[in-house]
Formats: C-alpha cells, sequence, structure tokens
C-alpha cells in the first residue's frame, strides 16, 4: 500500500524518497517504523470507513476525501483535491447540513 503525499510529509520522507515496506521496519529507528506503521493503519481505516474523511494542508487545501465524504457532500475527491476546504464542505445538495 502506498502511502499518501501528505503521511509521506508528516514521516519526513521526500516526493522521491522509496517508503520501505512494513517487512524491513526493523532496520529503521523504532520510533520511525512505529510511526510509518500507525500512519499505514490510519490510511487503511479512513479509506474504508464509513465516515467522511479529508485530509488538508495548514492551509485548508484538501488533499485527500475518502467516499464517505464523496456519500456526505456529493463531491468526488478529484474535485475536492487541490481546492480550498470551504467550497466542498457546503456541498452541492442544499437540503444537507453544511459545516460552515
Amino acid at each position: 500500500m502506498q502511502l499518501s503525499h501528505a503521511a509521506r510529509e508528516a514521516l519526513g520522507f521526500g516526493p522521491d524518497e522509496v517508503v520501505p515496506p512494513l517487512s524491513p521496519l526493523a532496520a529503521l529507528p523504532s520510533r520511525r517504523a512505529v510511526a510509518i506503521e500507525h500512519a499505514r493503519r490510519l490510511e487503511m481505516v479512513a479509506e474504508h470507513t464509513e465516515n467522511s474523511v479529508l485530509v488538508t494542508d495548514r492551509r485548508g487545501v484538501i488533499e485527500w476525501a475518502n467516499a464517505g465524504f464523496t456519500r456526505l457532500t456529493g463531491f468526488t475527491s478529484t474535485r475536492c483535491v487541490a481546492s480550498s476546504l470551504a467550497p466542498c464542505c457546503r456541498g452541492p445538495r442544499p437540503t444537507r447540513p453544511s459545516f460552515g
């Protein structure tokens, strides 16, 4: 499983740096190995939960959205990624409650 851009950045991996698979993590310092495994588990949960999950940068620009977000708002992750958080959270359906 590949780590998202946000997870790679949070763990200190550069865009071209190879993230080691789970098996050779013992060769890494223990804190980093634990952080990588934790990030992978959180990413799996976010992908498979029925709840809405967004990952944004510090400016509120969406980097990732799961299928739960699409069900809740009607916006696909393709449409929302690289856009501001505020317009996507209002959603296209006026009968739905807004986050704003």
